[in-house]
């Protein structure tokens, strides 16, 4: 300390003031929303696709478009999985098999992927919203983990209340998270008509992904079509995040200007808030066990490993991300004998046949890495998990069991 300098010395007080037991779990969380996301679900999800486009290639158009439809359905019920690529495989897919049938033509598969496309994301938005989240309503504990009765989560309901067609409404239902967004409209009881008509405007990010996805088929001939795909894809990535920050900024203006009628308690709310009342005990009991001063040296260690190795992981993945993963795309095939291009060659931007050709040796060092802070981090939730458990019954937590 007495080699610090004034400046040093006060960012050395303020971190050692942390509350390091409640930071590093979230530094946990954070990072495998990222690797999952990033790594597992975008990746995979490629893959898929793309093996998926080679196994149809010798069906006929109509089935094409009825499997596309129902995995494509299939695929948005999966809470993590994002409409993007099913929308950019439905134009390459349905594309495909109109280019590859003169009676039909590309123009008539591009325009049938965006009809199949539209019409799989409204029927999942309703499956969502009305089956899952309906379903999901009924349980308490599931309505206070989402937070029905916290301010920001009504002033999304009050958002979406709104009849018709309103910028914050769409903003909301478009540029939102698929799954997330429509199932928190079942869980809060909305109007599933009105919540399809504020989705309707989302053809404004359907038609740019499949025509991004259809372009990639043109992509050999050279010419505009090439920049044509980036452009697309712009389009659709610009739409969806103006949707998204205008919703952010309508939550922060509804919740400002209306912040004491909707903290106000409600009658409808009142088995929320009796359960977290039940549960005040056991969170403020887990609070004090995993607080940083009283944690034991050994769980310390076990956190931070588990923070610091797999934030270094996501680190490793974002700013080294060639080092670690073989470029792939939705694009088609690129050699005749290939089905998809899962089977192209791998100097031809393929895996070899192989999906597991897409990790590169680094790749297998950070999956590695990543498993290591997993498993530390669920040791540190056993130890925290036992640890309050025994607080509650009067027994004073020592040394992790």
């Amino acid at each position: 300390r007495r080699m610090m300098t004034p400046v040093g010395s006060a960012v050395w007080d303020s971190l050692a003031r942390k509350n390091w037991g409640k930071v590093l779990p979230w530094v946990c969380r954070w990072a495998l929303l990222y690797f999952v996301m990033s790594v597992g679900v975008a990746k995979l999800t490629f893959i898929f696709l793309s093996w998926l486009n080679g196994e149809l290639e010798e069906l006929s158009f109509g089935l094409v478009a009825l499997v596309f439809f129902l995995v494509g359905f299939s695929m948005f019920l999966i809470p993590v999985v994002p409409g993007i690529p099913v929308y950019v495989t439905g134009g390459i897919m349905l594309g495909a098999r109109g280019q590859s049938e003169p009676s039909l033509g590309f123009a008539f598969g591009v325009s049938m992927g965006v009809i199949c496309s539209y019409a799989l994301k409204l029927a999942a938005v309703w499956t969502q919203q009305v089956i899952i989240g309906g379903m999901l309503g009924s349980h308490v504990t599931v309505r206070r983990f989402v937070g029905v009765d916290k301010v920001a989560v009504r002033a999304m309901e009050q958002i979406l209340l709104e009849p018709g067609l309103t910028r914050a409404k769409v903003g909301i239902l478009c540029g939102g998270p698929d799954w997330p967004t429509s199932v928190m409209t079942g869980i809060l009881g909305l109007s599933p008509a009105q919540m399809l008509l504020g989705t309707t405007p989302c053809i404004i990010l359907v038609v740019p992904c499949v025509l991004s996805g259809a372009f990639m088929l043109k992509q050999a001939e050279g010419g505009a079509w090439v920049p044509l795909i980036g452009v697309m894809a712009m389009v659709a990535s610009f739409s969806q995040a103006s949707a998204g920050l205008y919703a952010f900024y309508s939550f922060q203006k509804v919740a400002n200007e209306n912040y004491d009628a909707l903290a106000a308690p409600r009658p409808e709310h009142r088995d929320v808030e009796e359960l977290a009342a039940k549960m005040k005990v056991q969170e403020q009991t887990y609070d004090d066990v995993t607080h940083w001063d009283n944690v034991p040296i050994l769980p310390k260690l076990i956190l931070a490993t588990a923070a610091g190795v797999m934030m270094a992981s996501c680190f490793l993945s974002a700013m080294a991300g060639s080092l670690c993963w073989r470029p792939f795309d939705l694009g088609p095939a690129t050699e005749i004998t290939s089905k998809s291009k899962v089977e192209d060659p791998i100097e031809l931007g393929g895996l070899g046949g192989s999906a597991l050709n897409i990790v590169r040796p680094l790749g297998w060092v950070l999956v590695a890495m990543f498993g290591v802070g997993s498993v530390t981090w669920w040791m540190f939730n056993v130890w925290a998990g036992r640890a309050t458990q025994r607080r509650l019954k009067g027994i004073k937590p020592g040394a992790p069991s």
